[in-house]
């Protein structure tokens, strides 16, 4: 049995026009990437600077807008954010690089070598903070905190921008640190391990493992393993790939009309990654994910048309406890 690691899914491009500040926001994003070389094989440990992070599209997130007063750094979680600014401000590497949380570094996979290299390219580069101010703060979790910065920052055409954005701060071992963000320059909010157990239809085998909830989106981590001697498309034109079940609301996901996502014969995938654009405000209570055909044996890209679309349904439950 073969088996092949996390295969790369493309999200839904928002139509909704951008302001002005996202217009601003984006012309700072394409400077920044330029000057780090951005490549998707390594943009992972490349990311985990908080001004990466501003380029994030606030059009997909769902976190509710408030007042553009400032608010005062009166929490410690809020003095984090300042200190690391002040940081930032003064030059100071050593204090920014571990002002980063291991959680998140954890979760997406870098080190903190990378992320100081990260952040002096930058610095080479130019590119300064200005100025900034605390907009607001949303309680996730005791341990975790989402913070809305207005700042100010000047690139190598001593030209200044204001970027408006949300990230994620959270309390760990007594300390409020910043969370990384993810090469999607998405802030890392938190993570759900799921206690589900694996479905199998026809021999093809599903089991959520993971949901990471981001500031603009969630993405699900599950497993795929594939006995059967055919290959499985999963997505095809309109169809809805996952379904996430929320107190207040669902969320879908549309496919991408060109790109199925293909599961290879008798082969194994630890770790499928999907995503559902929106910040979630609460953990779903149950995902569906829909829409699985056998592919056809002359084109893979296209379901064989003389098979019907299969779905599997799970109810959620954080890790180690089992769904009735």
């Amino acid at each position: 049995m073969k088996s092949h690691g996390q295969r790369p899914v493309k999200t839904l491009t928002p139509t909704t026009p951008p302001s002005g500040l996202e217009k601003i926001a984006a012309d700072i994003c394409r400077v920044t990437r330029a000057f780090i070389g951005r490549s998707l094989r390594y943009f992972p440990f490349m990311i985990l600077v908080f001004f990466v992070s501003a380029c994030q599209d606030n059009r997909n997130s769902t976190v509710p807008a408030s007042a553009t007063t400032t608010v005062d750094a009166t929490t410690p979680a809020q003095a984090a954010v300042v200190a690391y600014f002040k940081a930032w401000r003064a030059g100071d590497i050593d204090t920014m690089v571990g002002m980063f949380s291991d959680y998140s570094i954890g979760i997406l996979g870098a080190t903190r070598a990378d992320l100081r290299a990260s952040i002096a390219k930058l610095d080479l580069q130019g590119v300064r903070i200005l100025d900034y101010k605390l907009i607001d703060t949303k309680t996730v979790s005791d341990e975790t905190q989402i913070i809305r910065v207005e700042d100010s920052v000047s690139t190598t055409e001593q030209k200044a921008h204001v970027v408006d954005t949300w990230f994620a701060v959270r309390n760990e071992h007594g300390s409020w640190k910043i969370n990384a963000s993810d090469a999607n320059d998405q802030s890392l909010v938190d993570d759900l391990q799921l206690g589900v157990l694996p479905q199998t239809i026809d021999g093809v085998t599903v089991q959520p493992l993971r949901l990471e909830r981001f500031v603009s989106y969630t993405k699900i981590i599950f497993s795929v393993d594939n006995q059967t001697p055919q290959t499985v498309n999963w997505g095809f034109g309109s169809d809805i790939r996952a379904t996430l079940h929320l107190p207040d609301r669902t969320l879908l996901q549309a496919t991408d009309p060109i790109q199925p996502i293909l599961f290879a014969a008798e082969t194994n995938y630890p770790d499928a990654v999907t995503t559902i654009l929106g910040y979630l405000s609460s953990w779903p209570s149950s995902l569906q994910l829909s829409n699985w055909r056998w592919s056809s044996r002359q084109f893979a890209s296209n379901p064989d048309p003389g098979t019907l679309p299969w779905s599997y349904s799970f109810s959620l439950v954080p890790e180690g406890t089992l769904a009735n």
